[in-house]
């Protein structure tokens, strides 16, 4: 469902990707993802538990942007996706517009 979604919304430019999900693991989806030429560069964030030695390499090699540990520190989420994440410009925060740029914020995080 959500390689469907990414799919069909124009404008995602990130995914946090859990590696451990029912049905298709982290790794395979991100995989399929890679596939699709308009994400070959989306960056992909691994959020994982599985902190074990070498994982870090696995979720790079396998085509993610980055990888998170669980239990996430807030710095370093935030650290990890402002690294990812294109500058804003003045048109990405409502033209300029105060007001704009906080409802879109705000709709954001809905």
């Amino acid at each position: 469902e959500g390689i469907e979604l990414l799919k069909a919304t124009p404008g995602i430019e990130l995914v946090l990707m859990d590696i451990m999900m029912p049905v298709m693991d982290g790794y395979q989806a991100t995989q399929e993802i890679r596939k699709l030429a308009p994400f070959k560069s989306l960056p992909i964030l691994a959020v994982t538990a599985k902190a074990m030695p070498g994982e870090r390499e696995k979720t790079f090699q396998l085509g993610f942007t980055d990888y998170v540990a669980k239990p996430i520190q807030n710095e370093q989420l935030l650290s990890a996706i402002q690294r990812h994440l294109p500058s804003p410009t003045p048109e990405s925060l409502g033209g300029g517009d105060p007001l704009k740029a906080r409802n879109r914020k705000v709709e954001n995080e809905i």
